[in-house]
């Protein structure tokens, strides 16, 4: 018997906002994303091209997720548990991520 252990996919407040101020046609694409994150167990999760891990000066480990061309879902992943911290403008990610080195 194959058992899968699936992903739980939280979302966090500021990733609820952001998905909520969406339009229609990208709040559907997100949703799309959130689907192929809890269909996946932890391996598939770490191989898929969609998954980035972010350079950041924290203690925490966060990734960037493919939502749609333009978007990046912030998660935080703990065993089969991903919390999806903020959804971001692939350019306002870039942004943040270049500040962040600029202060290392």
């Amino acid at each position: 018997l194959f058992v899968r252990n699936y992903m739980n996919v939280n979302i966090k407040k500021p990733a609820e906002i952001a998905l909520r101020s969406l339009e229609k046609k990208e709040q559907r694409k997100i949703i799309r994303a959130l689907t192929e994150l809890e269909t996946s167990n932890a391996d598939e999760l770490f191989q898929n091209q969609k998954l980035h891990k972010l350079i950041v000066h924290s203690e925490e480990k966060l990734y960037s997720y493919l939502g749609t061309l333009k978007l990046r879902l912030i998660l935080s992943i703990d065993d089969n548990q991903i919390f999806v911290e903020d959804i971001l403008n692939h350019d306002r990610l870039e942004r943040l991520l270049s500040s962040q080195r600029g202060k290392a």
